[in-house]
């Protein structure tokens, strides 16, 4: 009997079970206990097989085992043990791929010192928000370690009511299926300031949040003054001479696993963010967020200095 994650010992689930199970024998395996935070696709891949029962709170788990015919147990929505498919659960024509080949005793990532500074300004329901989104991503794609890149189209618009930045993001990964259109964002700063760095900071505050760290990233960049700036970071090593804005910047920057820079004049990607800004100056919106940016600088600037790996084009 294999037993997922958040699935207690003495729950209504494990007590059904346990009693389905009577009579045949069974050993028990806590995935959470062998295995922490192991991925859908790894206990698909990796965990089950003929001789074994899935117990799992997880609706779209539990499916995905039955389609693979699996045995799979969990509680329908009167609270009674099943092994059916559970109704009403929408699941991928195309699953992702294992891209990994043995089995780990703990798949959790400790988040970095930046995210965990970045945190701190965060409500409880904005942090939830981003949980869901990271955990939609990684289910996406299979797992954190199936994630190949990130790419962020940068953008801004100065109006009447001061600058508006921008961003969309799309992350690719190797685990067979497509790219994710995973986030965009639009905010205005609080201090109403135009500063080129804002417009980096807002997209890679975002990078940290969804803890996409780890795999490169791309960033496209449309505002002249915010590409120069970013190509002034990589030339001038004397962050004395730097904006506190710009310092902060750089430390975002140097705490991905690697980034590249480049100019985006044209394409769809530029034609997408450019129409985006376009509609939300002319209409009421409520995606338009207010960030503090001065409150994100003095968290990100006291996160400490980390190694830089670069590329611009």
């Amino acid at each position: 009997m294999i037993v997922d994650a958040g699935v207690g010992r003495e729950s209504a689930l494990m007590r059904q079970a346990s009693s389905w199970l009577e009579g045949r024998g069974s050993e028990f395996l806590w995935l959470d206990d062998v295995h922490h935070g192991i991925p859908d696709v790894e206990i698909l891949d990796k965990v089950l097989g003929n001789d074994t029962v899935l117990v799992t709170k997880d609706c779209v788990l539990h499916n995905r085992a039955r389609r693979k015919g699996f045995l799979s147990l969990t509680l329908n929505q009167h609270g009674q043990l099943t092994r059916r498919p559970l109704p009403g659960i929408r699941l991928p024509k195309r699953e992702a791929a294992s891209t990994t080949t043995e089995l780990r005793a703990d798949y959790v990532r400790e988040p970095s010192p930046i995210t965990l500074r970045l945190r701190q300004e965060l409500t409880e329901k904005q942090l939830k928000k981003r949980r869901t989104r990271r955990r939609r991503i990684r289910s996406h794609f299979g797992s954190a370690d199936s994630i190949a890149k990130s790419s962020v189209t940068l953008s801004c618009r100065t109006g009447r009511k001061g600058p508006l930045f921008g961003y969309m993001l799309n992350v690719a990964g190797h685990s067979g299926v497509k790219g994710l259109k995973a986030s965009e964002g639009y905010c205005r700063p609080a201090d109403g300031q135009a500063d080129p760095a804002y417009c980096v900071l807002h997209a890679l505050a975002d990078i940290y949040f969804l803890e996409l760290d780890h795999a490169p990233v791309e960033l496209f960049v449309i505002p002249g003054d915010t590409l120069n700036l970013l190509r002034r970071l990589h030339t001038d090593s004397n962050q004395q001479n730097l904006a506190a804005s710009a310092r902060a910047l750089q430390t975002l920057l140097d705490g991905l696993s690697e980034y590249s820079v480049t100019a985006c004049t044209k394409g769809r990607f530029h034609d997408m963010a450019e129409n985006k800004l376009n509609q939300l100056t002319r209409s009421k919106t409520n995606e338009i967020v207010t960030i503090d940016f001065a409150t994100m600088i003095q968290r990100v600037v006291s996160s400490g200095e980390v190694e830089t790996r670069y590329r611009i084009s």
